[in-house]
């Protein structure tokens, strides 16, 4: 069997995570791990690389978007130097983002240095990787009130990735009643008083 044209249709489709795949299953030298593997269990890693890639590339769309000052990550952070970063609150912040879920906030505070952009950064990244999750496990099982003060036009084009941009208005949008408001800050007429 050629390969190459089927190499070329995956790619023509997309499905370049697939055609990836392919290549390496093709490839002599890893197929006697493969041999012993049945057809659904072949394809299924094809479908596997593809699923994988895509979701890598949506993610590193939305971090380069995102514009971080660092390339960081909740897997890397040293506990071990000592700046009292207390490990079972930062995991815990870090678990599925339930903070952003939750409307919380989160105040980094030490000295010039110690690290605090770089943990805003790691906890951001985090963020990123579960925002398409939240929606997914929330679309048709409960209830969203999302603000933003971008319009809903916007959107589409600030989340960046086309992919994923669908996916997720898809879930928010279509079933969602729309309020929208004009006028004056009402912090600012109200002297930062909550009312």
């Amino acid at each position: 069997m050629l390969n190459q044209p089927t190499l070329d249709k995956l790619e023509t489709l997309r499905l370049h995570g697939m055609a990836e795949a392919f290549r390496a299953q093709a490839d002599p030298a890893q197929r006697d791990g493969l041999a012993t593997l049945s057809f659904e269990e072949r394809f299924g890693l094809l479908v596997d690389q593809e699923w994988t890639w895509r979701q890598n590339r949506a993610l590193a769309r939305r971090l380069t978007h995102a514009k971080f000052r660092y390339r960081a990550s909740v897997e890397d952070i040293d506990f071990r130097a000592p700046r009292g970063l207390d490990r079972s609150l930062v995991r815990s912040l870090a678990q599925n983002s339930a903070w952003v879920a939750e409307h919380q906030n989160i105040f980094l505070l030490s000295p010039r240095g110690v690290g605090k952009s770089w943990l805003a950064c790691a906890l951001a990244e985090k963020t990123c990787r579960d925002f398409l999750e939240i929606c997914e496990d929330r679309y048709q099982m409960r209830s969203t009130i999302l603000t933003s003060q971008l319009p809903v036009a916007k959107w589409h084009e600030r989340i960046g990735d086309p992919t994923l941009a669908d996916s997720i208005l898809d879930r928010l949008v279509h079933n969602a009643h729309r309020i929208e408001l004009h006028g004056e800050c009402i912090r600012k007429k109200l002297g930062g008083k909550q009312t």
